[in-house]
């Protein structure tokens, strides 16, 4: 136990100034998202459009370096400490489940105070906004997802090398492009595709999400250590 309180004080050391700076620049670009909607709404040439849509691509973005950071750095650095790997990896799953709660969460709460914002300066916010729990839920599972798909990413070219890396990402790049053309993350975060509700997609995030943390782990039971 007194491990693992260490090991998560180190990642929330290791994660307190970037996050800091993070939320401080995404904030402020919200803010002026805001002002232009009230003062500048020729600019938008739009008043329905969902508020601070584009802080879910940037978490994800965040969440996904995130996740190759811990894979090629932490894990070394953490083993050179004597730290058992299924103590770091346990870790690993509680840190980057805790981190896309909060994310998920600090999102709701800029969307919902955004919303109360923008009403009481009299803009007109057309598109509704998803109830609290769904809108957290979605987001959680697909951050979950993206910091995992990430990580083992960031496994494959520790353990394997560059060119198994870039394989991958090439794997990663097919799926993409096969998945739904209507599968739709940048609207309102109601994650959907043909036939699917927005619960199915999100289980099914978190089930995807799983898969790779079982994948991971075998990975990591006899990764060599060794630093760049």
């Amino acid at each position: 136990m007194e491990t693992s309180r260490k090991m998560l004080r180190f990642h929330w050391l290791d994660n307190f100034k970037p996050l800091a700076y993070f939320w401080s620049i995404l904030l402020l670009v919200d803010i002026a998202q805001v002002v232009v909607m009230r003062y500048f709404p020729e600019i938008t040439n739009s008043s329905n459009s969902f508020l601070f849509s584009a802080n879910y691509g940037a978490i994800a973005i965040y969440l996904l370096v995130c996740g190759i950071l811990m894979a090629t750095n932490s894990f070394p650095l953490l083993m050179s400490f004597g730290i058992p790997r299924q103590k770091f990896y346990l870790n690993l799953i509680g840190t980057s489940a805790l981190l896309c709660a909060a994310m998920a969460l600090m999102q709701n709460i800029v969307v919902y105070g955004g919303y109360q914002v923008t009403t009481l300066l009299g803009v007109t916010v057309e598109d509704s906004i998803p109830a609290f729990f769904p809108l957290w839920y979605s987001q959680f599972t697909f951050y979950l997802f993206d910091m995992f798909l990430f990580t083992l990413l960031g496994t494959v070219f520790y353990r394997f090398g560059t060119l198994p890396g870039l394989i991958m990402i090439a794997v990663f790049v097919l799926v993409l492009n096969l998945s739904p053309g209507d599968l739709d993350f940048a609207e309102n975060f109601e994650l959907t595709a043909p036939g699917w509700s927005g619960w199915t997609v999100s289980h099914l995030f978190l089930g995807m999400a799983a898969i790779l943390i079982g994948i991971g782990w075998l990975l990591y039971r006899r990764a060599p250590v060794r630093t760049y």
